[in-house]
């Protein structure tokens, strides 16, 4: 392999994965769920403001909409995040922030439309220990 086909197989490499739109289940609601939904979730929505489900966040809390879709550089979460907003602090508060590339990937996301399952269900809020268990039903012998 010649010099130049090696830098060529390594750029492609590198830009392959970003070529696929992104998921929000795999890669989205993931970052929400550890970084957010202590103060913006099922038990608790500092600023009236829920990202559990994503039409939580399109419908936003007291500062408006927290998702512009197609526009991440106008849309409230983008600003939090990386910091940028005039009057409320970085997100999330008192924590490191995001990675860089999980920044990217929310940026990417709303670019895209900022596409969520229309039949997203909200987290319920209670610890899986306090749920009681059900039996589940048993397959009939065919």
């Amino acid at each position: 392999m010649n010099r130049l086909s090696s830098v060529t197989f390594v750029c492609v490499a590198v830009a392959w994965p970003a070529a696929g739109a992104v998921d929000y289940g795999r890669d989205v609601k993931p970052v929400l769920a550890e970084h957010c939904y202590k103060c913006h979730g099922a038990q608790q929505q500092k600023s009236d403001l829920r990202l559990d489900v994503a039409a939580f966040a399109l419908k936003g809390g007291e500062n408006g909409p927290a998702i512009k879709p197609g526009n991440s550089a106008r849309s409230l979460l983008m600003e939090t995040i990386k910091g940028t907003h005039d009057s409320i602090a970085q997100m999330p508060y008192k924590k490191p922030p995001l990675a860089e590339a999980q920044i990217a990937t929310m940026a990417r996301w709303i670019d895209e439309g900022a596409k969520a399952p229309a039949d997203e269900k909200p987290e319920s809020g209670r610890h899986w220990a306090l749920i009681p268990p059900q039996r589940p039903v048993v397959p009939g012998n065919s």
